[in-house]
């Protein structure tokens, strides 16, 4: 049996995007799915459209999984949507870009910040999209078993502050995710200039000079 990889996605972007969005995944039929969540052509269709094929290769290269479902969204605000998915094996990467692909046709300045974890905890992870680019971290947690610890109670404490502290990581990961894509926007835009070796030579030249110039006033 498959691990299974939790993925949540939080959405920001305008109101005519989460409204699209909402209508779009409001408009999928559930009701022949006995667990009520979008089975895995429903999910890829909703993105990929016709496009979809039930193999797995295609899946693979499309989905980043060879099955992934939406268990459910929430509209948080005009502003804001949530959307909560599982999947098998891997975290679905090609799946998340498509669908930032596609929402962003609506609101180009829409970003996606989204957080996941295999329910082994290896990995932990986190990504951002924004129209500044996208980036990912991983890290792992090792679950508390109960030969580590002295007592019962200190192992029941552990798994009790485990999902706090899982959470305390993947907020961290993703604030480095966040970072890092809009620092490489930063520096794309800063410096623009371009050097040779030439006006690295002058610079030295000019810069002994002073320095010759100092010497002698200081004679």
């Amino acid at each position: 049996m498959a691990n299974h990889v939790t993925t949540l996605i939080f959405i920001s972007g305008n109101s005519d995007l989460i409204t699209s969005l909402d209508k779009k995944l409001s408009s999928v039929d559930l009701q022949d799915n006995p667990s009520e969540e979008m089975n895995t052509e429903q999910t890829a269709r909703l993105f990929y459209e016709n496009q979809y094929q039930n193999t797995y290769e295609w899946m693979i290269e499309n989905v980043g999984a060879k099955w992934c479902h939406i268990n459910q969204w929430d509209v948080v605000s005009d502003t804001e949507m949530q959307i909560t998915m599982t999947s098998a094996w891997s975290f679905p990467e090609s799946l998340v870009e498509k669908m930032y692909s596609v929402c962003s046709e609506t609101d180009e300045d829409c970003d996606f910040s989204i957080t996941y974890e295999d329910e082994s905890l290896e990995p932990i992870g986190a990504m951002y999209i924004s129209k500044d680019g996208s980036h990912i971290e991983e890290s792992s947690y090792k679950w508390p078993q109960e030969e580590d610890y002295e007592t019962e109670d200190e192992h029941l404490e552990a798994l009790e502050t485990m999902w706090e502290e899982i959470g305390d990581i993947k907020d961290e990961l993703l604030e480095q995710c966040k970072l890092i894509v809009n620092e490489a926007d930063y520096f794309d835009n800063e410096g623009t200039d371009i050097y040779t070796e030439e006006d690295f030579r002058d610079w030295d030249t000019t810069l002994m000079d002073g320095l010759e110039d100092l010497d002698n006033d200081n004679e």
